[in-house]
């Protein structure tokens, strides 16, 4: 089962974004097998589960002023 899917329809900014052939590959081939339809979408799923899960992360995001 796919730890990460699918179903993001928000506005996007353009990047531009370097990664070695292996990680390339690697996420091309998640995607076709999470039926993932864009690269773009899988780096951004990534990141949000990142965001998600990572507890110093979030424990840094609590103690940053705003």
């Amino acid at each position: 089962m796919p730890l990460i899917k699918s179903n993001n329809k928000s506005a996007k900014k353009y990047i531009r974004l370097s990664l070695s052939d292996s990680v390339l590959e690697e996420a091309k081939n998640y995607c076709q097998w999470a039926n993932i339809g864009k690269l773009d979408d899988f780096f951004e799923l990534t990141a949000q589960f990142i965001f998600k899960k990572d507890p110093e992360w979030k424990r840094f995001k609590k103690s940053k002023p705003k």
